[in-house]
């Protein structure tokens, strides 16, 4: 009897056992497929608002489109990580969930002085998240809604942790340079590129 009893207490708790593993992974299956159409719908999105930017550019249109509700005033393309995004003229929350956003320009992007593009490390592969991968001397290529394309070298990479912000207005005499920035994997830093 007595084994009998231990038998169908053995079977309940393998019962129970196997149905919180079932439902954990229908969990981890269920997250992870939001994550994956998360991160497709993010970058086919992104995909797309460049290349109706790169054909109104074509066109000699109005350069004034839109992604999502957000105005377009330019892409950023870096072939070593794969990345090419437009880049948003509003500068708040919400733009800056959808994509690279002009955050700081002394006169305008691919002009004199320092634009700083700032964007969202989701840690997934999209936007900024890649950004930790560069290195010195790799390229950034800045295209501005007049159509002018311009190439960047990057020569500073670094973390910040503090709450120091004068890289944003920093004096670039006279040359056309961008600043990068983004959180860290841990968000307890900023990264601050300078090309």
């Amino acid at each position: 009897m007595k084994e009998k009893e231990v038998s169908s207490k053995y079977g309940k708790l393998l019962k129970i056992v196997l149905i919180i593993l079932a439902i954990a992974v229908i969990g981890l299956i269920c997250v992870g497929s939001y994550k994956m159409y998360n991160s497709y719908y993010i970058v086919t999105g992104a995909t797309e608002a460049v290349s109706k930017f790169e054909q109104a550019i074509q066109t000699g249109n109005n350069i004034t489109t839109k992604y999502k509700e957000f105005t377009v005033i330019g892409t950023i393309e870096i072939h070593d990580i794969d990345f090419k995004y437009p880049i948003l003229q509003e500068n708040n929350v919400k733009a800056l969930e959808t994509a690279p956003v002009l955050m700081y320009t002394a006169q305008g992007l691919n002009n004199e002085g320092n634009s700083v593009i700032t964007g969202h490390n989701y840690r997934n592969g999209t936007m900024f998240s890649n950004l930790n991968k560069l290195s010195n001397g790799d390229y950034i290529y800045i295209t501005d809604n007049t159509g002018r394309n311009l190439k960047y070298k990057i020569y500073n990479i670094y973390e910040d942790n503090t709450n120091e912000n004068t890289y944003i207005t920093r004096n670039t005499e006279g040359k056309k340079e961008i600043t990068l920035s983004t959180y860290n994997d841990n968000n307890n830093a900023k990264i601050i590129i300078f090309a």
